[in-house]
C-alpha cells in the first residue's frame, strides 16, 4: 500500500489525467505516483463533478458574501440585525 503524502495542485492534475488516460486503471496511478488508491480514486471523482476547481485545496476558506444565494442572504442580514440588538 502505498502512503498519504501531500501533492500540489499541478501534481494532483497529472495523476488525475494519467489514470484517466489509463481507462481509470486507479491501482496503476496510486503505484506511479505512490499515493494510495482511495486518494487517486477521490480526486478522479472531484474532477469528473467539478472540473479542475475539484482538485483546489479549499479547507477553511470562506464564500464570499457575492456567492451566497438569496436564501443564505436572508440568513445573513438577520444574524446581523440580531446580533446589533
Amino acid at each position: 500500500m502505498a502512503e498519504k503524502k501531500k501533492l500540489s495542485y499541478e501534481e494532483k492534475l497529472q495523476a488525475v489525467l494519467y489514470c484517466i488516460g489509463h481507462r481509470l486503471d486507479y491501482r496503476q496511478a496510486s503505484e506511479q505516483y505512490k499515493i494510495t488508491y482511495q486518494q487517486i480514486y477521490n480526486w478522479v471523482k472531484k474532477y469528473q463533478e467539478q472540473g479542475e476547481a475539484g482538485l483546489l485545496d479549499r479547507r477553511g476558506k470562506r464564500r464570499s458574501p457575492a456567492e451566497y444565494n438569496e436564501e443564505e442572504k436572508a440568513a445573513a442580514k438577520l444574524r446581523k440585525l440580531e446580533a446589533e440588538n
